[in-house]
């Protein structure tokens, strides 16, 4: 089973806010499909091509470079929960629920991303 990747649309989100990690995946700039490459590498050097990281991935970045924590639950619907682990209170909960956790944690990583000033 291949993990997903986030969108082109949440990878160009990422690498707005500073996403630097390899990655083995990346989407160039004028295609919507994502391309491999065999060794990982940072994408987002460049101009023509931009990193494609796996939807774990991107939440990894989130806590361990902006502290904000993702957690994904299930009760009868999948919803989620972001911690400002700098700040115990703050945090904020999904205002929908999601069908599939995919969904959930790419709507998580989007507001933990917005977030981010």
């Amino acid at each position: 089973m291949k993990e997903p990747i986030v969108s082109k649309e949440l990878a160009q989100l990422l690498k707005e806010k500073g996403f630097d990690w390899e990655v083995r995946q990346a989407y160039y700039k004028n295609s919507k499909e994502s391309s491999s490459w065999l060794e990982p590498q940072n994408h987002n050097k460049g101009v023509l091509y931009v990193s494609a990281p796996t939807l774990s991935h991107a939440a990894m970045w989130l806590r361990k470079v902006h502290n904000l924590h993702i957690r994904t639950n299930w009760v009868d619907k999948w919803y989620y929960v972001i911690n400002d682990m700098k700040d115990a209170f703050e945090e904020w909960g999904s205002e929908t629920d999601y069908s599939t956790h995919d969904d959930c944690l790419i709507a998580a990583i989007e507001k933990a991303l917005k977030e981010l000033t």
